[in-house]
């Protein structure tokens, strides 16, 4: 799995975060076009699943045309951002989505605005994309006034990267896609092996996409993997997480 992390977002505090932070706000910079009022800073350590939780829109989409529209200095940041820090990067983006998972987006025209400690407006923090061949994006968003916001700022991914092309869909059937992305192996990572080191928290999202029922079937299927590294993961989520027999050798 790719991932985007803002501030180098932490996914193990909690599941659902922490209340958000504000930076205590000092004048701006405007580089050009922006907002007649800046949308509050927001960092809250979150796991996937609150990301799912809090998101008012997860959508399958790409940004383009990414641009700074003013700095915001600020007096302090929290943690786990440095003291020294004081100054906020504001950027915008257009965001196309092929793809609604959850919820809708009021205006198709919408942009994207997030904020960066560092200039140039990098959406990165941490790692991305890395395997071969084509690749989708599926966003965990929400609606603030005119633009889209990402969940937070800082504390967890903007977006989870997947090998290979989005079929397409929309609404449950997507939902259901998005799923099975989640414990497929090969749409997250080029070796089983690397899949199986991140897997628990993206069979814990799976759960609360799927429901319990359609997860464990899924995981049977993945307790039966070829890659012993897999088979282990599938089988420790179904037996901690959902309390239920995994088959009797699928360990080994």
């Amino acid at each position: 799995m790719g991932v985007r992390y803002a501030l180098g977002g932490s996914r193990a505090v909690t599941r659902l975060g922490v209340w958000p932070y504000t930076a205590l706000i000092l004048p701006f910079l405007l580089l050009g076009a922006a907002p007649d009022s800046w949308p509050d800073f927001r960092v809250i350590p979150m796991t996937l699943n609150g990301a799912w939780e809090n998101a008012s829109v997860v959508a399958v989409g790409e940004i383009t045309g990414i641009r700074e529209i003013g700095i915001q200095l600020v007096s302090r940041l929290p943690s786990p951002v440095q003291p020294s820090v004081h100054e906020l990067y504001w950027c915008e983006a257009e965001f196309a989505s092929s793809g609604l998972i959850k919820g809708t987006i009021s205006s198709p025209d919408r942009k994207l605005i997030w904020a960066s400690i560092h200039p140039g407006c990098p959406t990165t923090y941490g790692s991305s994309w890395t395997g071969k061949g084509p690749f989708f994006e599926v966003w965990f968003l929400r609606e603030e006034g005119d633009y889209l916001r990402p969940v937070v700022d800082g504390g967890v991914e903007f977006e989870i990267f997947f090998k290979g092309h989005w079929n397409g869909v929309s609404g449950p059937p997507a939902r259901k896609e998005f799923g099975r992305l989640l414990l497929t192996p090969s749409a997250n990572s080029e070796n089983p092996t690397d899949y199986a080191h991140g897997a628990f928290e993206l069979m814990s999202l799976a759960r609360d996409v799927l429901g319990d029922q359609e997860c464990f079937e899924r995981l049977q299927s993945l307790a039966l993997a070829q890659n012993s590294d897999v088979r282990k993961v599938a089988c420790d989520f179904i037996e901690s997480q959902l309390g239920r027999k995994c088959f009797p050798d699928s360990k080994q």
